[in-house]
């Protein structure tokens, strides 16, 4: 399945595997005020306490947490801390922004095997063990 299609197939379920694992985010000086001030902070304590540089020290990026390496702003119940505010890059997750084989994280609840699975699917499936 090509990945055009799949992005308009896919159906989120919250599922947070998209805040965990391999990979970073990277943040803006805008993302940064934004989630500073949603947070009561200076830029300055936001920095220090919630980014550290990039590998390649290209850029500012945030912290991650657990043995998960989720993102340092992800809550228990898979939540986002700083939803209203969150970077760019977790804005447009999948549709404008995402990496290869980017499905493969949703395995957990948003998709069957590696396809992404639609409300329909799922409501077809539920009626049908109703019956």
């Amino acid at each position: 399945m090509k990945a055009s299609q799949r992005l308009k197939e896919f159906v989120c379920w919250e599922c947070g595997n998209c805040c965990r694992g391999e990979g970073f985010v990277a943040v803006e000086p805008e993302d940064i005020e934004l989630m500073a001030e949603h947070l009561g902070l200076s830029v300055l304590e936001f920095t220090q306490k919630y980014t550290k540089l990039e590998k390649s020290r290209r850029g500012l990026i945030l912290k991650e947490k657990g043995d998960d390496a989720a993102c340092i702003f992800l809550n228990d119940d898979n939540t986002c801390s700083v939803y209203q505010v969150r970077p760019e890059q977790c804005v447009g997750f999948p549709y404008t922004w995402n990496y290869p084989k980017w499905w493969l994280r949703c395995e957990n609840k948003c998709s069957i095997q590696d396809k992404p699975i639609s409300v329909e699917q799922i409501t077809r499936g539920k009626k049908a063990s109703d019956s």
